[in-house]
């Protein structure tokens, strides 16, 4: 698509420039020596003209000039179908492999709450811990150097004679964060689901431990300004901030 647009913007170039010329040649009425060259050959024959063309500094200067605004100006756009382009900017812009990562993560949580919520007993206490542990476990060892390596390093021992989409998506590997952010709000929510059974029992009297509920609430807390903090908008102008919450509360 690009090689044709380039090629139309020169012949659309080409046709401006001798649009010019012909009205200047006309208005300075120069006289035009025109040759012509016939070729031939023993099955076919090739003709070809030769236009040489006499006039002053001044009309070639105009020409010369007229053919670089023409290739300054806007290039003939070719239409381009809708579907197409929302089809680009939904695999590029939207759905990146980093955000493709992140939701991958949490329809794995959604499927596993869904078939916590379907059992007899429930989501119990220990439940929303683990899950909210292992979530959390997951962002963090993604940020943790050693693990880094071995992914960097195994994708990078991948052969050049693996198939090209297999290489394609391996070299995808930097965008390991959405693994990340994506343990990191699962684990909120399991976070929170495990607070409100606290506070629930705890407002029923079958727990009395205000220590554990507080210091449940202040975890929740950190959590979640971290992820406020971690909002690109947020981030973009108080990165000092973001870092200084993500180490600290890290």
């Amino acid at each position: 698509m690009l090689h044709r647009e380039r090629a139309i913007t020169a012949i659309d170039a080409v046709t401006t420039a001798s649009k010019d010329l012909s009205i200047a040649m006309k208005e300075q009425h120069k006289d035009a020596t025109v040759s012509e060259v016939s070729l031939g050959s023993s099955g076919d024959s090739l003709r070809s003209t030769a236009i040489e063309i006499a006039f002053s500094a001044n009309e070639k200067d105009r020409v010369v000039e007229a053919i670089r605004q023409n290739e300054r100006s806007d290039a003939l756009e070719v239409p381009r179908s809708r579907a197409r382009e929302l089809y680009h900017v939904m695999r590029i812009v939207v759905f990146t492999v980093y955000r493709q990562l992140l939701t991958l993560v949490c329809i794995i949580n959604l499927i596993a709450i869904v078939a916590v919520i379907a059992r007899k007993s429930g989501l119990s206490r220990a439940t929303a811990a683990t899950a909210a542990v292992a979530n959390l476990t997951v962002a963090i060892l993604m940020r943790q150097d050693y693990i880094r390596n071995v992914l960097f390093r195994t994708c990078w021992s991948i052969p050049h004679t693996a198939p090209l989409w297999l290489r394609r998506r391996l070299a995808k590997i930097y965008e390991n964060g959405g693994v990340h952010s994506g343990g990191a709000v699962c684990a909120i929510g399991w976070h929170i689901a495990f607070v409100s059974i606290l506070t629930r029992d705890y407002v029923r009297g079958q727990n009395k431990n205000v220590a554990l509920i507080s210091l449940c609430y202040a975890l929740l807390t950190i959590l979640v300004a971290m992820a406020a903090l971690a909002l690109p908008q947020i981030r973009d102008r108080h990165h000092n901030l973001f870092e200084i919450a993500h180490r600290l509360g890290g």
